[in-house]
């Protein structure tokens, strides 16, 4: 399962990554850290402001990374599995 999960990548983990959110077999601190990161990414405060260039955007460019592969982590394999494109099984 590890192996599959490493095969996706960022574009094809976060439609897995919003789907779980509302699924019933998601963790409960799963679904807090898919909320985290959506209210974080659009709100208008961040750790490093926009107004410092580049940098700025580093934060959310590293959080949304960070915290689908942690969520991820957390899913139950068949929750996953489900949602992997067939060609990606397939490779696996």
């Amino acid at each position: 399962m590890k192996n599959i999960k490493d095969k996706l990548s960022l574009f094809e983990k976060l439609p897995i990554f919003f789907k779980s959110l509302f699924k019933s077999d998601t963790p409960k601190l799963a679904k807090l850290l898919i909320l985290f990161t959506l209210v974080y990414v659009f709100s208008p405060v961040d750790l490093l402001p926009t107004v410092v260039g580049p940098l700025g955007l580093l934060d959310d460019a590293l959080l949304i990374p960070l915290m689908t592969n942690l969520v991820l982590g957390m899913l139950p394999k068949e929750s996953i599995i489900e949602e992997i494109p067939e060609d990606k099984l397939i490779q696996g």
